[in-house]
């Protein structure tokens, strides 16, 4: 299994917004492109200065499968976040490979 990770550190004044359009349209248009069969979504409880940390991991089955939503879906879905919050979030994203999970 693959583990898809995206760490956002979003301004505090956008937090709660970020959240809930995570919440309510993006973790579905993610799921929509049928590249991932789950995904956890989680708010850091330590404030990191200004920021709050945002930690969303998608998974999938293969490295294929994952190539294929970046290259047909992630820079559109990047667009949507950046159109809505742009200057105010910062992400760091990487790939792990599961080796076991109970």
């Amino acid at each position: 299994m693959i583990e898809y990770r995206v760490e956002c550190l979003v301004h505090y004044t956008k937090a709660q917004e970020w959240e809930a359009y995570f919440v309510e349209h993006h973790l579905q248009d993610v799921m929509d492109t049928g590249c991932f069969t789950g995904y956890h979504f989680a708010k850091d409880t330590e404030a990191e200065g200004n920021s709050v940390k945002f930690v969303t991991s998608y998974y999938c089955d293969s490295f294929d499968i994952l190539e294929k939503y970046q290259n047909e879906f992630s820079a559109k879905l990047k667009e949507d976040c950046l159109s809505k919050f742009e200057g105010k979030f910062t992400a760091i994203r990487s790939v792990l490979h599961v080796i076991k999970q109970k």
